[in-house]
């Protein structure tokens, strides 16, 4: 039977739970802490602190996690501390903490943990200290990284990457790192490395991209697929073709049709007549839905031959989104000077 959520906690109901004896409740009432910061800041430090010395880890990591989304710097130095935790929850938590925080103390303290024993706090530092580092100091430490013994922590190194230079070609240390991690022994790194390349042009990944639409390497993420559904098409990959048709027409496009469209446009930017066409007919569609998603298509996959539907699109505001057909005419005039 359906019930309403339950209502938020008064301070003085949160500062009780904080003494309960179940975690979970002790959790929550870190959480419903947070409103009544401003409003009795004194009081609510003072609980988030005994949190933060809770005998189980749950709440120790709760309050921390707490106090880095708030960015309360009063509590840089318990922080600190508790980065040594015998848990590692509660201590990664607290390094993600002082990321958010960005004091130069903080700052530091994610530099040392980029050598700590423990991979998860590893992790962490490559997740967050590139946002505090320059360019020259972020390309050492991630290229550092995609050395690191644990998996996670390449794979985090080269995804950090890809996100700190968003498809700029101006690291070349951790270029030439991406190309050396094609090899890695973990299949997961190997896309990470591939989709990293892929952003700043560089097809020298190509057969993992493809080795990963065929299903012979288990995505880490469902986003990987989808990001090399996308870099086919941009890259060239002909060879990812049977893949593709396999997700744009075959039966598994009737569980996942967003990712089927997907696979449509990017065949058809590997000049695939069956994609093309459908597209182009797409155009000419009685729902307004479908002549939208048509228009994007055509954009997306750079579809010259949709030039004059688009033009005649653009005279009839009343049956589509001229937005949208715009920004597609832009997306194939533009490709094509």
């Amino acid at each position: 039977m359906w019930q309403p959520p339950p209502l938020p906690r008064t301070l003085e109901a949160a500062l009780r739970d904080l003494s309960d004896r179940s975690p979970p409740v002790r959790v929550s009432a870190v959480h419903d802490l947070v409103p009544y910061l401003e409003g009795d800041r004194f009081r609510v430090l003072a609980a988030l602190r005994q949190a933060l010395r809770d005998e189980h880890p749950t709440p120790r990591a709760a309050a921390a996690r707490v106090l880095g989304d708030q960015r309360v710097e009063e509590c840089e130095g318990e922080l600190l501390a508790l980065v040594d935790d015998p848990d590692v929850l509660p201590a990664q938590v607290a390094l993600d903490a002082l990321g958010d925080l960005g004091t130069p103390a903080g700052i530091e303290r994610l530099r040392a943990a980029l050598t700590d024993s423990r991979p998860e706090l590893r992790f962490q530092a490559v997740m967050a200290l590139p946002r505090h580092a320059g360019d020259e100091e972020a390309e050492r430490l991630l290229s550092a990284a995609t050395h690191d013994p644990d998996p996670l922590v390449r794979d985090a190194a080269l995804r950090t990457a890809q996100e700190r230079w968003q498809g700029r070609g101006q690291a070349p240390r951790v270029h030439r790192a991406a190309r050396a991690a094609l090899q890695d022994r973990d299949p997961g790194v190997r896309v990470a490395a591939a989709l990293l390349l892929a952003a700043w042009g560089d097809d020298e990944g190509g057969d993992v991209l493809v080795q990963l639409l065929e299903g012979k390497i288990e995505p880490r993420a469902f986003q990987d697929e989808v990001e090399a559904m996308e870099v086919a098409g941009e890259l060239g990959l002909k060879e990812a073709i049977p893949a593709l048709e396999r997700r744009a027409y075959g039966l598994s496009r009737l569980l996942r049709e967003q990712y089927a469209g997907l696979a449509r446009i990017s065949l058809a930017r590997l000049g695939h007549q069956r994609a093309r066409e459908g597209i182009l007919r797409g155009l000419h569609g009685w729902l307004r839905s479908q002549r939208e998603d048509a228009v994007i298509a055509a954009g997306q996959a750079r579809l010259r031959e949709a030039l004059p539907r688009l033009e005649a699109l653009m005279r009839e505001p009343e049956r589509i989104d001229t937005t949208l057909v715009r920004d597609a005419l832009e997306a194939i005039r533009g490709a094509g000077s």
